[in-house]
């Protein structure tokens, strides 16, 4: 596991952040490298008015969203051609939510996993931001697709289009920004580099 520590000499990236180390209100994100692919986690107890996410969380300890192409990503054996469609050309885009009973790093024990600390103003936006992420339909609701990767995993329609410079790792990157991260979505197209980001905020592993 690999932890970061956020002080008062990390670089500050917005008036929400960074917050005061060990403030009661600061919130906890969790940054999840599964290998090609990132992921973002938090606790349902910290999404406070962020309803929508703890419907979809189903009451379990914690959430961990990730988001790709609505192909490739579903997918149980991907294709040479599903991949360079995926890269290549923008396409659809989905969710991927997984309710997690239990320490995230027992649910992922092969995910290297950085913990970021933010204020509670930069916590909820990045949240209300999440959810802005899930199609709706007519009624307002939102609807599984298909269950997802992992026992209590499911994927959602998604709004946004995938393509190489915009994909799960840079997806990553945005949520974290709307916390007030000062981190580059840029150039943040693989996992090791979302990873190698996120460490040079001040932390340690």
């Amino acid at each position: 596991m690999s932890v970061i520590l956020l002080s008062g000499c990390a670089n500050r990236g917005s008036a929400f952040y960074p917050p005061e180390y060990g403030a009661s209100e600061n919130r906890t994100v969790y940054i999840l490298d599964h290998g090609m692919h990132s992921g973002i986690g938090f606790r349902q107890d910290d999404t406070g008015s962020c309803l929508t996410l703890r419907e979809i969380g189903n009451d379990a300890e914690y959430v961990e969203i990730g988001w790709g192409d609505e192909a490739y990503y579903p997918a149980d054996e991907s294709t040479s051609g599903m991949t360079m469609k995926a890269a290549f050309w923008p396409t659809g885009s989905v969710l991927h939510v997984a309710a997690v009973k239990g320490r995230l790093h027992d649910f992922f024990p092969d995910s290297k996993i950085f913990a970021l600390e933010l204020t509670r103003e930069g916590f909820d936006r990045m949240c209300t931001r999440i959810v802005k992420q899930f199609v709706r339909s007519e009624d307002g609701t939102i609807a599984a697709l298909q269950p997802g990767q992992y026992d209590g995993s499911y994927f959602y329609k998604s709004t946004g289009s995938f393509h190489l410079f915009n994909n799960c790792n840079s997806w990553t990157a945005q949520m974290l920004r709307e916390a007030g991260v000062p981190i580059s979505t840029l150039n943040t197209l693989t996992s090791s580099q979302l990873m190698m980001r996120a460490e040079r905020l001040g932390g340690v592993r």
